[in-house]
């Protein structure tokens, strides 16, 4: 069995998993840079035992809920599907490549979980909702042109770094 550790600056944080086993083709032990693992229940905790109150999203990789760690920190949990076609060797591959992505304009991974058949991503949660939301009007936030040229340089600025600075580089192809 492979055993998946993510250094969180002050301690390690270990997850069991044989889905990792570096003998099976889902390649060795991921190398993450600042990840925590998160078993289901504590984020089951965090979610309200993902209530429908606190889904905020849905995607094609699963559900999206709102959390709060213990230290009052929010958090945005993405669910896959039961049943996700993402297996093993594609969820490591990606939350390698998300643990070394640290931008001012990209949301920051924090954590992942895959415990009890889960595989969730637990991501940095934005207070005020999508861009798409501000934009459009929906979230209320009333934005001026010079507001909206600031966004769109930011967005910019974080697509350029995805990919030209981040090693590897990454051509993101669901920018919400």
């Amino acid at each position: 069995m492979g055993r998946v550790c993510a250094n969180q600056r002050t301690h390690v944080s270990c997850l069991d998993s044989p889905q990792w086993d570096s003998t099976s083709a889902s390649g060795s032990v991921p190398q993450l840079k600042g990840a925590k693992s998160f078993t289901f229940e504590e984020l089951r905790k965090y979610t309200n035992n993902f209530s429908e109150s606190s889904q905020i999203g849905a995607g094609g990789y699963g559900n999206v809920y709102k959390g709060s760690l213990q230290n009052g920190q929010l958090i945005a949990i993405k669910r896959a599907r039961q049943g996700s076609t993402q297996g093993g060797l594609e969820l490591k591959t990606e939350l390698e490549l998300l643990s070394r992505v640290h931008h001012k304009n990209v949301v920051g991974l924090i954590g992942f979980c895959f415990d009890q058949g889960e595989q969730m991503l637990v991501y940095e949660f934005i207070v005020n909702g999508t861009l798409k939301d501000s934009l459009s009007g929906r979230s209320g936030i009333q934005l001026d042109w010079k507001r909206r040229l600031k966004i769109a340089l930011g967005a910019a600025r974080g697509l350029q770094y995805l990919h030209d600075l981040a090693n590897p580089p990454i051509i993101h192809r669901d920018i919400k």
